[in-house]
């Protein structure tokens, strides 16, 4: 893990094991994942059950 490294705006770099105070800005900044299906883009646990943080924030 020390070649890793991985910073989020808004959070600051991350370290390993990610700290509680870190983990709670992380899921502020998440949102439900999307997916593809034709021209729509779709949210549905079913199909996908995880979180993103857009590459926006």
């Amino acid at each position: 893990m020390s070649d890793l490294s991985v910073t989020v705006d808004g959070v600051g770099p991350l370290r390993f094991p990610v700290s509680d105070d870190q983990t709670g800005r992380l899921r502020e900044l998440g949102r439900q994942a999307r997916f593809g299906r034709g021209e729509a883009t779709l949210t549905d646990l079913t199909v996908r059950d995880t979180w993103e943080i857009p590459k926006d924030w």
